[in-house]
């Protein structure tokens, strides 16, 4: 199974876990939800201990007012939880690789802009240029596989 979806499936299970404790496997009360806040997510909450922070989560997720938490809402939690989490950590991920790749790309780009510059000065059409370019990729492709 795919990290993907193992991750997916975690996230199912953890509802259920918590969901039914009470009998009522399909949604999450007051106390469910506080369990799961404290165990799942005790090092995110800015108050954990807080009794008013369970109070203030469940207004937010509880979008019919049943003072429960059906799977829907709980998706969304978890979608803004990512959200935030991205923010941290997605800017780690880009620092380390993509602000790499991104100056490559931009940087080849400019070659290339230059390059178009100096055919038209040239005289060169473009489509005679990627001819050039089609038949440059086609012979290293030929050499690349012989042995």
């Amino acid at each position: 199974m795919s990290k993907l979806l193992k991750s997916i499936v975690t996230v199912i299970d953890l509802f259920y876990q918590y969901a039914t404790r009470d009998g009522e496997c399909d949604m999450l009360n007051k106390a469910e939800l506080k369990e799961l806040l404290e165990n799942e997510f005790h090092q995110i909450l800015k108050n954990p201990d807080d009794p008013d922070t369970v109070d203030i989560i469940m207004q937010n997720l509880d979008q019919d007012h049943d003072k429960k938490v059906d799977f829907i809402e709980y998706l969304l939690m978890i979608f803004k939880l990512a959200q935030a989490c991205n923010k941290i950590i997605g800017k780690d991920y880009c620092q380390a690789s993509g602000s790499k790749q991104r100056n490559h790309h931009h940087q080849h780009q400019e070659e290339q802009s230059e390059t178009e510059e100096e055919d038209k000065r040239q005289g060169h059409s473009r489509s005679s240029r990627e001819e050039n370019n089609s038949y440059s990729r086609g012979s290293r492709r030929s050499t690349k596989h012989r042995p």
